[in-house]
């Protein structure tokens, strides 16, 4: 898989936040996602090429409900989650979690829900 980096507006603004938060936490090392490397290739597994795509787009709000197959881009975007400034939310369960996505996509928040 080539996981070329993807220039645009809100994927250079949501790594660029996601490295500056990342950086203010002193002795944690950063998550290998939330790397800035232009045309680096990346050997990622499927789910987290999921997780670093919802990224590159620009995602702000993410909520699931646990389980498999998508629990990695879960627990992905949960560590993210911790590093920058993305809002990511386990629900009760799959019904709330789409309307609790549905609710904040309809407020104008790029929004990722997985299950």
């Amino acid at each position: 898989m080539d996981a070329r980096w993807t220039e645009g507006p809100d994927s250079r603004a949501a790594i660029g936040r996601a490295r500056a938060a990342a950086n203010h936490q002193i002795g944690n090392k950063m998550h290998k996602l939330l790397t800035d490397s232009p045309g680096k290739k990346m050997l990622l597994l499927g789910n987290e090429a999921i997780a670093r795509g919802a990224i590159e787009a620009g995602v702000a709000f993410a909520t699931t409900y646990p389980g498999t197959p998508s629990s990695e881009i879960s627990l992905n975007l949960f560590q993210i989650s911790h590093e920058s400034d993305l809002y990511f939310e386990y629900s009760t369960n799959e019904k709330v979690a789409l309307e609790v996505a549905s609710a904040a996509a309809n407020s104008g928040v790029r929004t990722f829900c997985m299950m």
